[in-house]
């Protein structure tokens, strides 16, 4: 289904949608594969840094933010675009107080 759409094959949200029509087609394997594709894709990004500002999550789309604020149990209350140096960060606020970076340099 993702050879239909190579510019969203490693989003997280995606494959949670593959996974979840599969899911209601009674396909429990395919499902279960996409569910493990958008965990991996997710602990990609989480590896990428630490989500400070000088060390960032890289993304590859903004969805990709909320993906990783889901993963977190993390709920979004503020979102700023903060210029650091050459680059360009999405500032996450969230309801618990935390703080999260994103790095968005090529996205803008």
């Amino acid at each position: 289904a993702t050879a239909l759409m190579p510019g969203a094959a490693l989003s997280p949200s995606v494959h949670l949608a593959l996974a979840h029509a599969y899911a209601e087609l009674g396909r429990q394997a395919e499902s279960r594969h996409e569910v493990a594709v958008a965990r991996a894709a997710v602990r990609g990004m989480l590896g990428s840094g630490d989500g400070t500002r000088t060390a960032p999550w890289r993304v590859l789309r903004l969805s990709d933010e909320y993906d990783v604020l889901r993963a977190l149990r993390a709920r979004s209350v503020g979102q700023s675009l903060v210029a650091e140096g050459e680059a360009w960060l999405d500032r996450h606020e969230t309801e618990s107080g935390a703080t999260y970076y994103f790095d968005v340099t090529g996205l803008v």
